[in-house]
């Protein structure tokens, strides 16, 4: 019988963490207290960065106070986790930035990149990564790993003040008027939220997401359909195995060998019989982060 995609990668994290990583203890998930196989005992969390460039990683993160850890950064699954796998090498390895520029095929080269990213102090998204582009340009990016959805929100008095305030002016241009009625508003709140940090022609929104996740794909393709031109253009999705496959051919050994493995990690192993986004729905949502539903 098939199975979601969430379920067959948290199955192949699984067999990466006692097979590569040689860990036989299961971690628990904060929010039941339970032990999983595909997650890290707490204190070895540090192993869901890829071995070869572990160590300078792990600098990179002691070095800046703002780049903190989630809460569940020891899942396997961890969504930034992935990314800062997936990108922060270009902050390590030599002409990174450049590459992961060709890869990503940025309109213009990056400069400089930074992650757990706020903005505006006063509205207070969070990017997973956002890179500056030699031309001024601001590249906000997005991930997400096994999460179903890209996240709605309740109505309260803070968001509707938002929702009336912030977010409208910003996006009156960027998405038709009924869109940003209230219950089509909070149920498209997180990617309306990053949407309307672009300012300008040169500025970009990226969701960095896997192919195989069908129904997230699937999110993100129609609510790019809605968005209007010009700035359509300038919404895109960027799956995990198409930038791992180019990332991968860096001469540089240490790079090949770290998406080698990333590609181990993210990359879901041919064979194995994905369902349907439905296959989970049955789950409950974690209340703590509408983005990511109620499964480790």
């Amino acid at each position: 019988m098939p199975i979601s995609f969430a379920e067959a990668l948290r199955n192949q994290l699984a067999d990466y963490k006692r097979n590569e990583l040689l860990v036989t203890e299961h971690g628990l998930w904060v929010q039941n207290n339970r032990p999983y196989p595909h997650i890290l005992p707490a204190a070895s969390s540090e192993l869901n960065l890829c071995r070869s460039l572990r160590l300078e990683m792990l600098a990179l993160v002691r070095g800046h106070s703002s780049w903190t850890k989630h809460r569940d950064f020891h899942h396997l699954n961890s969504s930034q986790a992935m990314c800062w796998n997936v990108l922060m090498p270009a902050l390590v390895l030599p002409g990174g930035l450049k590459h992961l520029g060709n890869a990503m095929g940025t309109p213009s080269p990056i400069a400089a990149m930074n992650f757990e990213v706020i903005q505006d102090r006063v509205e207070f998204t969070n990017f997973d990564c956002v890179l500056q582009l030699d031309d001024g340009g601001i590249v906000y990016m997005e991930a997400k790993l096994t999460e179903r959805e890209f996240g709605g929100a309740a109505k309260n008095a803070k968001r509707e003040l938002k929702r009336t305030d912030i977010y409208t002016p910003r996006l009156h241009d960027k998405v038709p008027p009924e869109l940003l009625e209230e219950a089509a508003f909070f149920s498209n709140y997180q990617l309306l939220r990053n949407l309307s940090h672009l300012k300008c022609a040169s500025d970009r929104l990226v969701l960095l997401l896997p192919r195989a996740n069908a129904g997230l794909v699937r999110q993100a393709e129609s609510f790019r359909a809605l968005v209007l031109p010009p700035w359509q253009a300038q919404v895109s999705l960027v799956f995990v195995e198409d930038l791992l496959e180019r990332l991968v051919t860096q001469p540089d050994t240490r790079a090949r060998l770290h998406f080698e493995e990333c590609q181990r990690k993210y990359v879901l192993r041919q064979g194995l019989r994905v369902g349907t986004y439905m296959d989970s729905l049955k789950h409950c949502v974690d209340a703590s982060d509408p983005g990511q539903l109620g499964r480790p």
